[in-house]
């Protein structure tokens, strides 16, 4: 299994933009785990 690992300095309001990206990623890469690390 693979892993990617998002990470966010600029804290959750910033990362909600960046939702569609996740999701296309999990949509393309379904085997994959993503993790989210914010601060």
């Amino acid at each position: 299994m693979k892993n990617i690992l998002i990470i966010s300095t600029t804290g959750m309001g910033d990362l909600l933009w960046g939702t569609p990206a996740i999701r296309a990623i999990s949509k393309a890469l379904p085997e994959v785990s993503i993790d989210l690390l914010l601060q």
